[in-house]
C-alpha cells in the first residue's frame, strides 16, 4: 500500500477511534487505553517493553523480578491511557477528577510563572490543573508526525483555552510574549530529543541542558516566579496535580538547574511506572 495511502487509512481508524470514545464515560474510555497498553507493550511494542524493564532494574535495583513485571504492566496500562484520554481532557476540567495541591505556590492569574513540569502521570492533566487556577496557560510543543493526531491533540487543547507554541526558531520569543502578557508558562523539562532523554540526571554523565536550562535561564532573565509541577495518577482515570516552589533568590542558572533536577528525580523515582520516557531513557 503507498505511503500516503497508508497514513490516510490509519489517520481515518484514528479519527474514528477518537470519536468513538468520545461517546464513552471518562472510565470506560481511560479503560479501553489500558486494555490496548497491555495488549501494545506486550506484543507490538516488546523491545520498548524489555528496555523499560531494564531500565526499572537500575532505577529501583531493590525490586523483585516479580515486582518489576508489575509495575511495567502497570507502565503499559497507564501509556495507552494517556492516549485514549486525549478524547476525555474537556470533560476532565469539568470533572472532579483532578486534585491539585500547593496551588498558593503559583501567583494570581494574570501575573506570570514559569511551571518546570514533568512526564509523570498525565501532563495533560498537569496543564488542565493551570487552566482550572485561572491562568492563561502556554506551553512549547513539538507536532507529532501524524497531521491527524496532531489536529486531535491541538482541537482538545485549544478546547481548554491552553495556547500552544510550535517549537521553532520564534518559540522562546512567543513564550517570553507569552509571560509578559501575564501568563503562566508550562515547560516540560524532561524531554527526549534525537533519542536521548535530556533530563533528569538519574546518575548518568550528562550536562543539563535544553528545557530544564531554558525554564531556568528564562525566571531569571524574565524576574518570574519559578514552580515545580508534577502529576500522578491515583487511580484510573483520576489523578493529583502538585505544585511547589522553586527558591531563586539569590541562585545562578546552575543551582537553579540542580535543584530542577533534584525535583525532577525525585517525581521520576517515586513513580516510574508513570514517567513517559522510561522505555526511552538512555544509561
Amino acid at each position: 500500500m503507498p505511503i500516503l495511502k497508508r497514513q490516510s487509512l490509519y489517520g481515518l481508524i484514528d479519527l474514528a477511534v477518537y470519536n468513538a470514545l468520545r461517546l464513552m464515560p471518562i472510565p470506560i474510555a481511560s479503560g479501553v487505553g489500558a486494555l490496548w497498553g497491555r495488549v501494545s507493550g506486550r506484543y507490538l511494542h516488546a523491545a520498548q517493553t524489555a528496555r523499560a524493564n531494564d531500565n526499572l532494574a537500575r532505577l529501583r535495583p531493590e525490586l523483585s523480578a516479580a515486582e518489576r513485571r508489575t509495575l511495567i504492566g502497570s507502565m503499559c496500562s497507564h501509556l495507552g491511557r494517556i492516549v485514549t484520554e486525549f478524547a476525555c481532557l474537556q470533560r476532565l476540567r469539568r470533572s472532579d477528577r483532578i486534585t491539585l495541591v500547593g496551588a498558593e505556590c503559583l501567583p494570581a492569574p494574570g501575573k506570570p510563572v514559569i511551571i518546570a513540569a514533568s512526564h509523570t502521570g498525565s501532563w495533560e492533566a498537569l496543564a488542565i490543573g493551570v487552566v482550572m487556577l485561572g491562568h492563561s496557560t502556554s506551553s512549547i510543543y513539538h507536532p507529532q508526525s501524524s497531521s491527524v493526531r496532531n489536529a486531535i491533540a491541538s482541537r482538545e487543547r485549544q478546547a481548554l483555552g491552553w495556547i500552544g507554541i510550535e517549537a521553532d526558531r520564534s518559540a522562546v520569543r512567543r513564550a517570553i510574549g507569552h509571560l509578559k502578557h501575564g501568563g503562566a508558562l508550562v515547560i516540560y523539562v524532561d524531554e527526549c530529543l534525537a533519542g536521548h532523554v535530556k533530563a533528569p540526571k538519574l546518575g548518568r554523565d550528562i550536562p543539563l541542558d535544553g528545557n530544564i536550562s531554558l525554564a531556568a535561564r528564562l525566571a531569571r532573565s524574565q524576574n518570574v516566579p519559578l514552580v515545580f509541577g508534577r502529576c500522578e495518577r491515583t487511580e484510573g482515570a483520576r489523578y493529583t496535580v502538585s505544585f511547589e516552589p522553586v527558591p531563586t533568590a539569590g541562585a545562578d542558572e546552575a543551582a537553579t538547574v540542580s535543584a530542577l533536577d533534584t525535583l525532577l528525580e525525585a517525581a521520576v523515582r517515586a513513580h516510574p511506572e508513570q514517567w513517559l520516557m522510561l522505555h526511552l531513557l538512555d544509561f
